[in-house]
């Protein structure tokens, strides 16, 4: 999605996470870049993906906005491709504020989650650009965001 257009009620996100070969399966944690993208208004959302031990997580924040009480009135909805582009089943979980500290993400399962076996088996070349394998990037997780206003 071009910086600065906005994300469509009912329109799916899809992120390719990009991956640094095998050694990324074998490194017990890591946190990888956010991407901002708009909603509802010009709203800022922000997608995490992070790896702790052999667990991926991602979860999305709302950056603008008053905090919780504004993070509550969306979901986000989470799901894979599978390698041929085809999508799975979808997860639904809560938008969080920005200063929600990663430990209470956690504590209260507020995440997207999938084994390391899973992450390997979703892996692709399909959508890594030039540049990206340039700078050392071997595969990446295609995951697609969707975010639903509920209040």
């Amino acid at each position: 999605m071009p910086e600065g257009e906005e994300l469509l009620p009912g329109q799916w996100l899809t992120l390719s996470w990009n991956l640094r070969g095998a050694r990324t399966f074998s490194r017990s944690d890591r946190t990888w870049a956010i991407p901002v993208f708009n909603f509802d208004g010009g709203k800022k959302f922000a997608a995490v993906l992070e790896k702790r031990g052999g667990t991926w997580y991602s979860w999305v924040h709302l950056l603008s906005g008053g905090g919780k009480r504004d993070a509550k009135r969306y979901l986000a909805l989470v799901r894979l491709r599978s390698p041929e582009g085809e999508p799975r089943p979808t997860y639904r979980t809560s938008v969080l504020p920005p200063d929600c500290p990663k430990d209470k993400i956690f504590r209260r399962r507020r995440t997207f989650s999938l084994s390391n076996e899973a992450a390997r088996e979703h892996i692709t070349t399909e959508g890594l650009l030039g540049h990206r394998r340039e700078k050392g990037y071997d595969y990446c997780l295609p995951i697609d965001y969707q975010i639903v206003k509920v209040k």
